[in-house]
């Protein structure tokens, strides 16, 4: 049987300059290939999930904290904090009223900002005010009936669906919170529903503690932005150790002088 269609399930293309392929396909009917570099690896569906299985037990005794476990996170949200999870060092657990939860979200000038969850683009799309939200960026699940990625309005419905017929959590999936914070890290779309369904209703969450964690409004206080000329239009941004290379859209418009790279050093 040939295979009707390919899902790439997860890829580096979007990485930019990564510099070889690494990439997941479903290719149904067929088998699960992943694509290293010049190498592909042809998988039965039973083996893909036996090799992630096994995976998942490498990462729980890599990440040696108490109360780690991979199961108990969302897999996109687990891939986000990848990069911190050397530096963990505890999770403990807290209950928080929705209305003290902040989120993120942009300002008038397109400037990321937070703002309490009451003005989260999520619950305003329940209440149906939804362009902010159907233009959010965002990566969501496959839909199986379908064969594509869910929607920002579909990801939405099927979360609401899921508190009213599960209640929170589902699991140990807890709304995720860093240190002292209260910054949704992960869960926006869980609050909002509880929000939008209960009210401010006090919930339980899940804080992980990292070493040498620096929050984004404290390292936008602490770096010093520095400007000079650039010939193409590129924009360079970066704070402490972290440096994020942007193509700056609106220097397409203007006269070449006028282009500029912005360096922020923490």
């Amino acid at each position: 049987m040939s295979n009707p269609a390919v899902l790439s399930l997860a890829s580096l293309e979007a990485v930019g300059d990564v510099g070889y392929r690494f990439e997941i396909e479903d290719n149904i009917g067929e088998a699960v290939h992943i694509h290293y570099k010049e190498i592909r690896l042809d998988l039965t569906v039973q083996e893909f999930y036996e090799i992630a299985g096994r995976m998942e037990k490498v990462i729980d005794q890599i990440v040696d904290v108490e109360g780690f476990f991979c199961r108990d996170f969302d897999p996109v949200h687990l891939v986000g904090v990848s990069g911190l999870l050397a530096d963990l060092e505890k999770i403990t657990y807290d209950e928080v009223f929705l209305e003290d939860l902040l989120v993120d979200t942009y300002d008038e000038k397109g400037r990321e900002v937070l703002r309490p969850l009451a003005e989260s683009r999520v619950l305003k799309a329940l209440h149906g005010m939804t362009v902010e939200n159907d233009n959010r960026k965002q990566v969501n699940y496959y839909d199986a009936d379908l064969l594509r990625r869910q929607t920002n309005s579909e990801r939405l419905q099927y979360n609401l669906k899921q508190v009213k017929d599960h209640g929170y959590p589902a699991g140990r999936q807890l709304i995720t919170l860093f240190d002292t914070k209260n910054r949704i890290y992960d869960g926006q779309h869980r609050a909002a529903c509880l929000y939008f369904l209960y009210g401010n209703i006090k919930v339980k969450v899940r804080r992980l503690w990292f070493r040498n964690f620096v929050h984004l409004q404290e390292q936008d206080k602490n770096s010093v932005t520095e400007y000079s000329s650039l010939n193409n239009h590129i924009c360079i941004q970066g704070i402490g150790k972290m440096r994020e290379v942007t193509v700056d859209l609106s220097a397409l418009c203007k006269n070449q002088s006028e282009w500029k790279a912005v360096l922020k050093r923490g």
